[in-house]
This record gives structure tokens, C-alpha cells and sequence, in this order.
């Protein structure tokens, strides 16, 4: 993995000081994805990741972003619907936001919580 761009180290550190919640806003090609598998590094071993993502396009690149990064095969990535159910989770999961909308998964989310 690449060192973090400055902007990245300083954000994971408010980040964490924050109980591991905020916003980032970064422009296209800032570096976003990479800040989430820095603070994602961060995390216990059983946490899921839940990515939310605005297009189709952008979901099919945080695929293969995971599974190159986490070295896993993309049966072990859950590609979220508006259908899925606690059942359908996987560690690593990503969805478009307009199904994430109508998603119900609440019960497995609470349990990680």
C-alpha cells in the first residue's frame, strides 16, 4: 500500500478522535477510496464494510478496488439490491445508494454495533 497523502493522515486522525465517524469530501481522484481502506485498516477483523456508492460504475470499480486491495475473490464481495436481506451480508458488501435507500439489513448492522 502507498503512504497516505498528507490530507489522508490528518483526516484518519480526526476521524478516529471522532469515535470513527465523519464526512469526507474529497474531489474525483482525491484519494477517497484509499481513505476508506486506511480507516477500513483501522476497524476490528469482523466489522462489515458497507460501501454506498451513487452509480452502477462506480460500484463495479469498489468490487474490484476490494478484491485487489483485501485479496478476495469477488464471491466474497456482497453486491447489494434494494432485495437483499440480513442473509445476503458479506464482510465486504457495496451498494447504489437508491437501493440503499429500501435496504433492510438493520438486524445484522445492530448486532455489529
Amino acid at each position: 500500500m502507498p503512504e497516505p497523502r498528507e490530507w489522508q493522515k490528518i483526516a484518519l486522525a480526526k476521524w478516529l478522535g471522532n469515535g470513527m465517524k465523519g464526512v469526507i469530501s474529497v474531489a474525483t481522484g482525491g484519494g477517497k477510496t484509499f481513505f476508506a481502506f486506511l480507516a477500513h485498516k483501522e476497524l476490528s477483523a469482523d466489522t462489515i464494510l458497507l460501501v454506498v456508492v451513487p452509480t452502477e460504475a462506480l460500484q463495479d470499480q469498489w468490487i474490484v478496488n476490494i478484491t485487489e486491495e483485501f485479496v478476495v475473490t469477488e464471491s466474497e464481495v456482497g453486491i447489494l439490491t434494494s432485495q437483499s436481506r440480513d442473509k445476503d451480508l458479506k464482510k465486504w458488501n457495496v451498494i447504489v445508494i437508491n437501493s440503499a435507500r429500501k435496504l433492510d439489513i438493520s438486524n445484522s448492522l445492530k448486532s455489529k454495533i
